[in-house]
């Protein structure tokens, strides 16, 4: 909090007409003296503790009450506040103050606070954006006696926040919970592995907004990839996409930012986590009062500002609430309605923004400060810092964890490293991979696969190479070569499975596509000068030859094209049976395997 302004410059901040007014009621005559001299002589006389001690004995007891209301808030009301407690004050010029005199007949506790000095106005700027408060300045706080104020017997609904001694840090924390509490939702950071599979839809299949939202097609198609597949979720992390800049739009169309979403996949889990966290605080595409239920704000809401809400909450979580411990939500709640409860609203209005109730009535007012500001701090604990990881939950009770603390400021975040698991390709074609994968592997992999099954948090992610899968990744300038590349780094270097090495095969048309069948003449095979020669063999052999030895590899395991062939001659050629080369060229031609014959 920035340091309230001194006595002396308050006082200059009035007219000569208040000034003297001040003046009588702190025991010094202002007759003959210029405002300047004054201000000097007041701010000199009304840090002297003895006058002080005096200035008090002359106040009601409600007057007294309204100075400890300033000084349990650390010296200092937003005016929307102190005129809800105190009441408003009537400024006038010395026309009006001779005629009204509202230093003798003030219209509530504030207006006689403020004609007695005792009171200054100030501007500042929040994130709601600038608003009146109003203050006690130090010196004169320290001067007078209000350790001498009896409050025992003041009423529990009058928002009073005493000071009795305790440090500011303690002044206003809410209490931890007592006894065993069985957490309903635990944090977790599964919005990362969604975010991945959020962006590597919108990179294969596209997708459309529809307002805030994404399009019912899109939602109903990247359901089942998603662990938590909650409408109001996706909503959250589609906004956290555009504002983090991995996702942009134009046009109603979503396009994966190629090189800002790569950074972001390649990192840690705990740096993306805190990428997503940093969009929420300064997102403007995400408002949260139109996701809170039961409220239907009507457009505009002039100077509203979301983040204002955020930044509030981060300082509310860091202020109020126990470290390491569970807490009440109500209580929190409860202490920001008292403390601070303008933290959405500029300048403290209340009447400003037309919101509708589930009934559809007007909010209006502060009497719905619970239906508004109430609901959507309970919004923010349930849903954005839950989505999060930041926060668990249980019955009216939340507790921050390792994230969480570190969003307030309390510690650092977790450097947790990354337990990187393998990947397992299966004979089938079936790529299986983990959470623990990682994030930019996991978004390779979805791109030239097809997506089976339910995305679960506690089983394996599971994909499958098919015609189909790769035919969308030709489309994306994922060639077969590409796919082999990654296939053989999961699979250290292992053969593929004929299965896989088929599907990675290009069109017919391509050279690798065929193989040839070669009529080759055995080398008449020449004895020695010295050795005498009986007989020697003239022999014609079929020689099938590939430009793949996963191909190779496919024919010589299957069984329908294995019966046809002899003696294998190194990795890319075995001999053909010579009266069976038909049925060999049928069969594979079946399997899609172009035949290519070469010679006589």
């Amino acid at each position: 909090m920035s340091p309230l302004p001194d006595l002396h410059s308050s006082l200059t901040n009035h007219d000569l007409a208040i000034l003297r007014i001040i003046a009588r009621f702190w025991q010094l005559d202002p007759s003959g003296i210029s405002a300047k001299d004054l201000a000097g002589k007041l701010s000199y006389q009304m840090t002297n503790p003895d006058v002080a001690e005096i200035v008090w004995e002359k106040l009601t007891h409600e007057q007294r009450q309204g100075l400890q209301t300033f000084l349990g808030s650390q010296g200092k009301l937003p005016q929307a506040m102190m005129e809800r407690i105190l009441g408003k004050i009537r400024k006038m010029g010395e026309s009006q103050i001779e005629q009204k005199k509202p230093h003798e007949n003030p219209d509530g506790i504030a207006e006689a606070l403020y004609y007695r000095g005792l009171i200054y106005e100030a501007f500042e700027h929040v994130a709601s954006g600038p608003r009146v408060y109003w203050y006690i300045p130090p010196s004169l706080t320290h001067a007078l006696p209000s350790h001498k104020t009896g409050y025992a017997n003041l009423g529990d609904d009058e928002g009073y926040f005493i000071d009795d001694g305790d440090d500011e840090a303690d002044m206003h924390t809410i209490e931890p919970l007592e006894g065993t509490i069985t957490p309903l939702q635990t944090a977790d950071t599964s919005i990362v592995d969604d975010m991945t599979a959020l962006l590597v839809y919108i990179q294969v299949r596209g997708g459309k907004l529809d307002e805030v939202y994404l399009a019912d097609d899109d939602r109903i198609a990247l359901a089942p990839q998603l662990l938590n597949d909650d409408e109001p979720r996706l909503t959250f992390m589609l906004a956290l996409a555009i504002t983090a800049d991995l996702v942009e739009v134009n046009e109603g169309h979503l396009y994966v930012r190629r090189t800002e979403a790569r950074k972001w996949l390649e990192e840690k889990r705990v740096s993306q986590l805190q990428t997503l966290i940093t969009a929420w605080m300064k997102s403007r595409f995400y408002r949260e009062l139109w996701h809170v239920d039961g409220l239907t704000p009507q457009d505009p809401l002039w100077e509203y500002h979301p983040n204002a809400g955020r930044e509030a909450l981060r300082e509310f979580l860091r202020d109020f609430t126990p470290r390491g411990a569970w807490w009440s939500l109500t209580d929190f709640i409860t202490a920001i309605k008292e403390t601070e409860p303008d933290f959405q609203r500029p300048n403290g209005d209340y009447t400003q923004w037309n919101i509708l109730s589930a009934d559809d009535e007007y909010l209006k007012g502060f009497e719905n400060w619970d239906a508004v500001e109430g609901s959507l701090l309970e919004f923010y604990a349930n849903y954005p810092l839950y989505w999060l990881g930041m926060v668990d939950l249980a019955d009216d009770a939340v507790r921050l964890n390792a994230y969480g603390r570190a969003f307030v400021g309390w510690e650092q975040f977790p450097a947790t490293p990354d337990q990187d698991d393998p990947m397992r390709l299966n004979l089938d074609g079936t790529i299986q991979l983990s959470r623990k994968v990682g994030r930019i592997d996991r978004f390779q992999v979805m791109r030239f696969t097809s997506w089976e099954g339910k995305a679960n948090a506690t089983a394996p992610y599971t994909y499958k190479l098919t015609p189909e899968s790769i035919r969308r990744a030709n489309e994306q300038e994922i060639t077969a070569d590409h796919i082999v590349t990654f296939l053989k780094r999961i699979t250290n270097n292992a053969p593929l499975p004929a299965s896989v090495a088929k599907l990675l095969m290009p069109p017919k048309t391509s050279a690798v596509s065929s193989v040839t069948l070669e009529a080759s003449v055995a080398k008449l095979l020449m004895p020695p000068k010295t050795s005498a020669v009986s007989s020697v063999t003239l022999e014609r052999l079929l020689v099938l030859r590939t430009t793949s030895l996963e191909v190779m590899n496919f024919i010589l395991e299957t069984p329908a094209t294995r019966r046809y062939l002899g003696a294998r001659l190194g990795d890319l050629a075995v001999v053909v049976r010579a009266d069976q080369w038909e049925a060999l060229r049928t069969v594979l031609d079946e399997k899609g395997i172009t035949l290519e014959i070469i010679g006589g």
